[in-house]
């Protein structure tokens, strides 16, 4: 599960650059800026939207009328402590900001590549 987290992090930034690429070659260099802009702003909503689910406070789940008969007190239910929640937290604190920098860095390169060019 690790390497789908991996593989879509390094998936999602091979069809930016493709698309880039593509876009630079066929269009205009303000078309790939435009993209990978836009690529990095989808990027950063997704990470802060994730943040802000994942520190929400937790949510009491009452335990069962069975359960209850027996003395349980029921449980209380962290958002990202599910059974993924570890991958959550991988693709939160790794594999997104790692997709930011990147972006950014080639945001940035093609963006000074068109004030040098010109």
């Amino acid at each position: 599960m690790v390497g789908l987290i991996a593989l879509y992090g390094a998936a999602f930034f091979a069809l930016v650059v493709l698309l880039m690429a593509a876009l630079n070659r066929f269009c205009h260099r303000y078309a790939a800026i435009g993209a990978g802009g836009l690529a990095l702003m989808y990027l950063v909503v997704d990470w802060v939207s994730l943040s802000a689910f994942c520190a929400e406070p937790p949510m009491y789940v009452p335990p069962t009328p069975e359960d209850a008969a027996l003395g349980s007190e029921g449980s209380m239910r962290f958002n990202c402590d599910a059974p993924f929640g570890g991958y959550v937290r991988l693709y939160l604190y790794v594999v997104a900001p790692a997709l930011i920098l990147g972006l950014a860095t080639l945001v940035a390169y093609h963006v000074r590549r068109l004030r040098v060019e010109g």
